[in-house]
Formats: C-alpha cells, structure tokens, sequence
C-alpha cells in the first residue's frame, strides 16, 4: 500500500513539473485551436477542379505545394463544352475501360489454356519416361529418350511462358495505375 501511494504521488509531482523542466513543449491544445481559426480565415477556392481540368487550370501568384497547375483559367462552362468536345474527339484506346478489360480477359484466356497444355504434356511425358524405365529394347529405348527430351524442351518452353503471362497479368494494375486508370477497371 505505502508503494503504490509513492508511485502516485511521484506520478503526480512529475506531471506538474514537467513544464518547468521542459519550456518548449508543445501545446497540442493551443496549436489545435490556431490551426481551426487559420482554417476559417482561408478562403475557399474559386476554382473547380475535376479530372477533365486538372492539368489546364492555372491560378496565378499561388503554389499549391508539389501540385503545379499550368494553363489557362477557364470558368465552368467552358469547362463543360471542353468536356463535351473531349468525348466527341478521338479518344486514346488506353484511356478506355474496355481496352483494360479486355486485355486482362485475353491474358487470363492464354494463361487457362497455357495451363491446360502444360497439365496435358506433363501427363505425356509422365507417360513417355515409365515407358522408357520398362523398355528392354535398346534402340527403342533410346528413340523414347530423344522423344522425352524434346519434349521437356517444349514443355519447359511453356512453362516459362506460362509464368510470363502470370507475371504480365500481376504486373496489369501497376501498369494501369501509371496509365492512369481507376483500378476497377482492372479488378
């Protein structure tokens, strides 16, 4: 009992001089506040910003940290028509959601068939090296050899490009993302 009221009032005696002891501490209290009232003093921007204006916009005289806008300052309704005359142009096929959506298809179809093969050729040559163990004959024998090794050429083959294709369909949201497209476009 005597120990745990010495460790209270050690607890106690610590928190008030700390001040004292340490002058410049921060407030996080006093620095919430000036950080609240800086806040209701900023004006509130002008400008809308989406993703169709975001490069075009440029207000002069201001930083706005690592954003840098350059262009020219366009009002809503210009922004609008802009938008409008965006769609009816030529758009970049790689700014599209079915180009991102087909080429993930198209991978995921290679890799499923890439697979099958690789599954079905592993059974072959799974085949051919039982009936090179229980051959007898040896130019058989050795015609079943030179068959397995071609073989597991071509299958090692496709192996390898079987993990390429895993590899470019893991390697597809990064490659969209800097593309930059939304990344439901390629889930």
């Amino acid at each position: 009992m005597r120990n745990l009221i010495l460790v209270v009032l050690s607890f106690f005696i610590i928190n008030i001089f700390t001040p004292c002891v340490f002058p410049d501490a921060v407030d996080l209290v006093k620095l919430k506040k000036e950080e609240e009232k800086r806040r209701k003093k900023i004006q509130k921007s002008k400008y809308k910003l989406t993703n169709y204006n975001l490069a075009s916009i440029e207000v002069p005289e201001k930083n706005y940290g690592f954003v840098q806008f350059t262009g020219e300052v366009e009002t809503l309704d210009q922004e609008e028509k802009q938008v409008e005359n965006s769609t009816v142009q030529k758009k970049d096929p790689q700014k599209e959601m079915k180009y991102w959506r087909d080429l993930k298809n198209k991978l995921e179809k290679q890799i499923a068939e890439l697979n099958k093969k690789v599954e079905a050729d592993q059974l072959i040559l799974n085949q051919l090296v039982t009936d090179h163990i229980s051959m007898n004959l040896p130019l058989q024998k050795i015609d079943l050899k030179n068959q397995i090794d071609k073989f597991t050429a071509e299958h090692n083959k496709n192996k390898l490009k079987l993990e390429s294709l895993q590899n470019q369909l893991s390697d597809l949201p990064e490659k969209a993302r800097k593309a930059g497209v939304p990344p439901g476009w390629v889930r």
